[in-house]
């Protein structure tokens, strides 16, 4: 295990003996991730952990059993009193696992030997703190293994569709829980209570297993199945970690040879194409002559599906085989393949494995049967309405249901042995091929007659079942439907839709337009030989989220048939009742429809439509009519908003207008009217006020303003029309020099109107939009300073003393990060720059807000962008401020030299894990000790563009210019410092490391790790 700290320290000894105490003594930040070896975040319950110091044991050893001991070669380690369980201890390092039992966020640790104990150690221990292993060594290869747990290498690289293991420590809290020192389980496995996620190269990637690795203590393992598709060599791999309160991200990379896609089955992805049970299961053992589906990843290059009978055994480049079997395939896809089990498969424990382009996925083992019932569902996965058909061919649904004492068809998989053998991979012959054993079926609970039983004529490995719907069922759309016995086995339940005696009344769904009369279709669907002479039913209308409940009378229109009827209005809706026809009713018949009075106002909402009491008779005989499934109202129309706006006295104020239409609404032409008055006391707005239409509007707009503080827009005719969200373009107009600040304006939407070719289209007015007068600032002005709000920093002139605090803020200079709430926070967060319509920044400090802001001090950005005032809050720095980006290599500091004339040259080197193109490269560093001066001595990447040493005891360095670093390392430079001698000690800390990218604008960080 590697030795790393963020504060190195230098000690410099020419001539004469040094006096080591033997109390423990622990580094500053010397508590450290054992894969990361970072301690800037703290360590997680339950990781390993590394400790790294002085005097911390006598000896050197290693614990030589499970579960781990909690003292070895007499040094112990506690934390918040708890004793942590040792891998190994030296005078200068031990590694231990976290207890998994601490809950504060932070404790204190303490190293305890024969010669005392160290001073407490403030450990930061938040629930979740990642980092994946590396096999050796700093920068060395990380610890990504095969499945032969042999390691992933430039010479034995992961290939596409293989499942990798990834090993880690620190994703978090597991269950079932492991004690303090013990090997983890393999079964059951201790799985991440958190959920991960992986992308490999930038691809989502499968996570198949995250857990404790079986057999380690404190080491987590992910199995991540690789994509296809990558580029050869050195991909990224980044794990994220989420649980209720916050994303972690950890990231590596490793080596993956292109253009090889290994085919990877599921486990326990063979299953019964009917039923999707799994070969395991009570009900699932494949069946000869059956049709299963294979799932899993990288099985086939695309989609195909066979175009003629016989079935081939390759279909895409892709084979299958069952029990050493070449099975005959209907369907390939990358995700899923059909394929029909061969009649001569032997029974019991088999195995399942597919071959593409030369590779071979690892095999599955499965269970053979001599039957596997199965029922085929509308959904094609095992459950809902059954593939189910009425003798004159129509699909029973519940529009079309059955009836009982009808016959019907339905159809299944893994029937078992047949009358006469059919070959595999061909069509059922047209004469009846009967399966040997006849299944016992059942619907709704009871046994129905099944006429026959066999494969059905004309398809391949598919069973029929002709069977009687049995008498006495109730209505139903979803009366259960399954074979209860072959042989012992039951198969999957499906649904069918059954009628007895009666029917089923719905309303339809439609769309309605705001402030009018939407008429909602009222249907009866009558059972075959069914009639009725006396229909009644109660319409209710809901609203759903956003709409208005519906205030006004419901009316009804009877379709010709109907004679007479009754109605009345009940809460939310209309009870219509007695409806009778100048002849019994039957089949399918419109009753009429109900007049529901929409509220004006109620664009892009929805009702939904519930037909209750329904009920109907014949000859004063009463029938089972039921209510059917509930329709919708749609209101179709749309709103104009306000976009957020600012203003400062005296300042052009712009205030977005945007068009929000539902989906499927399109207009042609639009307008609007608009107003802007003063609130308590603020000055009246004096001039005209104009619009400025967006650019991507291919039309001017008519505009009038009629008075200073008001303006109507209108586009006529537009060449293309409008849908969706669309920026119309920006009011604008002056605030008065005499507004104060904390004053505000309102501005209302008075009108707003659209149509489609010369049908209108309606609209509503979006809320008021309340402008307040802000102080404004100078984005890059944050120098001179007497706090961190607008008014107080500043001088209306951008130069090197700007770009200098900032420098301070982005390396994170203790004192110099101003909280991330301030304005002066958000005058440094230069970049994404404004724009017209959107504030500026991230919320994070970098290299690439100093890019930004010497563009300006240097004139190749005359811009002087503003923003209004948003107050401050605490001025403790937020941690948002040190948030970095993914890290690109890394950066550490070597042996100091002795010059000799009381200088000392510290070297800094830099390498780069790919070639890299930066925007701009920052740090900080600190030097604590009895120096004289600090100051830098450029090497290979040339002198800075900015060197600050203002700060005793520290140096803050920029190179804003651009950067081609290539993938080694390279002598960044010296720290020199002055006024050192043979006594002198002195420690060199990296106080904050950023870089940005220039293409992507990114920023990404290079690790602080030791030689």
């Amino acid at each position: 295990m590697r030795r790393l700290t963020w504060c190195f320290v230098f000690q410099l000894f020419l001539g004469g003996l040094s006096v080591v105490a033997q109390t423990p003594v622990i580094f500053t930040n010397g508590v450290v991730n054992a894969a990361t070896y970072s301690a800037f975040f703290g360590v997680a319950p339950g990781s390993a952990a590394s400790i790294l110091g002085t005097n911390l044991s006598a000896s050197t050893a290693s614990a030589s059993s499970l579960p781990l001991a909690t003292s070895l070669a007499g040094t112990s380690v506690t934390v918040n009193g708890i004793n942590a369980p040792l891998f190994y201890v030296s005078p200068t390092q031990i590694n231990f696992q976290v207890p998994w039992e601490l809950t504060a966020s932070t404790n204190q640790l303490v190293v305890t030997t024969a010669s005392g104990s160290s001073a407490p150690y403030t450990l930061s221990t938040p629930q979740i703190m990642p980092g994946i292993v590396t096999a050796s060594g700093a920068g060395a290869t990380v610890q990504i293994l095969h499945s032969d747990y042999s390691l992933v290498t430039n010479s034995s690289p992961a290939l596409g569709g293989e499942t990798v293991m990834v090993l880690a420590t620190g994703l978090g809290p597991v269950t079932p829980t492991v004690a303090d020192g013990a090997a983890a389980p393999s079964s059951p496995p201790a799985l991440l209570n958190s959920t991960v996620t992986a992308t490999v190269g930038g691809l989502a990637s499968s996570v198949v297993f995250a857990g404790l690795a079986p057999g380690s203590v404190g080491y987590d393992r992910v199995d991540v199945v690789v994509p296809s598709g990558l580029a050869a060599g050195s991909n990224s791999l980044s794990l994220e970690i989420a649980n209720s309160v916050i994303k972690y991200v950890t990231g590596a990379s490793f080596y993956v040879a292109a253009g090889t896609s290994l085919p990877v089955l599921s486990v326990g992805g063979t299953v019964n194409g009917a039923s999707f049970a799994f070969s395991n299961a009570s009900n699932g053992p494949i069946a000869p002559g059956a049709i299963v589906s294979i799932f899993g990843s990288n099985l086939a290059p695309s989609v195909a599906s066979y175009l003629s009978a016989p079935l081939s055994t390759s279909l895409n480049g892709v084979s299958v085989s069952i029990n050493g079997l070449a099975a005959p395939l209907f369907y390939t896809s990358p995700a899923q393949l059909n394929a029909q089990v061969p009649y001569s498969v032997v029974t019991g424990s088999g195995t399942v494995t597919v071959s593409r382009g030369g590779n071979t996925s690892v095999a599955r083992t499965v269970n053979v049967g001599s039957v596997s019932p199965g029922l085929f569902s509308v959904g094609q996965n095992g459950s809902g309405a059954a593939i189910a058909f009425h003798a004159d061919g129509r699909l029973i649904t519940g529009t079309a249901p059955a009836f009982p004492g009808e016959s019907i068809m339905t159809f299944g998989n893994g029937f078992g042995p047949l009358s006469s053998s059919v070959p595999e991979g061909t069509k059922s012959p047209s004469q009846t091929v009967t399966t040997v054993n006849t299944p016992l079926v059942d619907v709704g609970g009871i046994p129905a007659v099944v006429t026959f039983s066999g494969l059905a004529p004309g398809f391949i490995g598919v069973n029929q079942m002709n069977l009687n719907v049995p008498e006495g069922l109730p209505t139903s759309s979803g009366t259960s439907l399954q074979v209860v016995n072959l042989n012992g086995i039951a198969s999957n339940i499906v649904t069918l839709a059954v009628l007895a005696n009666g029917g089923t009344i719905t309303a339809s769904s439609l769309n309605g337009s705001p402030g009018s009369s939407a008429a909602v279709p009222v249907t009866l669907v009558l059972g075959t030989g069914v009639t009725a002479d006396n229909v009644s039913f109660t319409l209710t209308v809901a609203p759903n989220a956003g709409a208005p409940a519906i205030s006004g009378s419901f009316s009804f229109q009877p379709s010709g048939s109907i004679t007479s009827f009754s109605s009345s209005g009940v809460t939310n809706g209309l009870a219509v009742s007695s409806l009778m026809a100048s002849s019994p009713l039957s089949g399918t018949v419109s009753l009429g429809t109900v007049l529901v009075p929409v509220p004006s106002g109620t664009a892009g909402t929805s009702y939904s439509l519930q037909v209750s009491a329904a009920s109907a008779s014949r000859a004063s005989a009463s029938l089972n009519v039921l209510p059917g499934a509930n329709g919708t109202l749609t209101i179709k129309g749309g709103s104009v908003n306000f976009g957020a706006a600012e203003a400062s006295p005296g300042a052009t104020v712009s205030i977005p207008v945007n068009l929000v239409l539902p989906a499927g609404t399109t207009v042609d032409s639009v307008s609007f009217g608009m107003q802007l008055n003063p609130v308590a006391g603020a000055p009246a707005i004096a001039g005209p006020m104009t619009f400025v239409h967006d650019s991507g509007i291919p039309a001017t707009p008519f505009e009038d303003s009629p008075a200073s503080n008001s303006i109507a827009v209108a586009f006529l005719s537009l060449p293309a029309a409008l849908s969706g969200t669309v920026h119309l373009g920006n009011i604008q107009t002056v605030i008065p020099a005499g507004a104060a600040i904390g004053q505000t304006y309102t501005g209302n939407l008075t009108t707003a109107s659209a149509s489609l070719g010369n049908s209108p289209v309606a609209l509503v007015v979006g809320p008021s939009l309340t402008i307040p007068v802000l102080t404004t600032y100078l984005v890059g002005d944050v120098h001179p300073y007497t706090s961190n709000v607008a008014g107080n920093f500043g001088d209306g002139l951008l130069n090197t003393l700007d770009l200098i605090d900032t420098l301070r803020a982005v390396t994170a200079i203790p004192g110099f990060v101003p909280a991330s709430c301030t304005d002066r926070f958000d005058a440094m967060d230069a970049a994404p720059v404004d724009t017209a319509t959107v504030r500026g920044g991230d919320g994070v400090l970098n290299t690439l807000d100093l890019v930004e802001i010497l563009k300006r001090v240097t004139g190749l950005d005359t811009t002087a962008r503003t923003r209004a005032a948003r107050g401050s809050c605490s001025s403790v720095p937020a941690a948002d401020a040190f948030r970095r980006g993914p890290a690109v290599g890394s950066i550490w500091v070597d042996e100091a030299q002795l010059l000799g004339d009381g200088r000392a040259r510290v070297p800094v080197y830099l390498r780069a894990g790919e070639n890299l193109d930066l925007a701009g490269l920052s740090f900080a560093v600190g030097v604590d000790g009895q120096v004289n001066s600090v100051q830098f001595v450029p090497a290979e990447v040339g002198p800075p563009s900015l060197t600050d040493n203002g700060v005793p005891g520290t140096l803050a360095l920029a190179w804003l210019n651009g950067l081609q670093l290539p993938a080694r390392t390279l002598l960044i430079g010296y720290i020199e410092v002055s006024g050192v001698s043979s006594a002198t000690n002195f420690s060199v800390r990296f106080y904050g490391v950023d870089a940005g990218l220039r293409e992507t604008g990114r920023s990404v960080q290079f690790e602080t790790r030791r030689r």
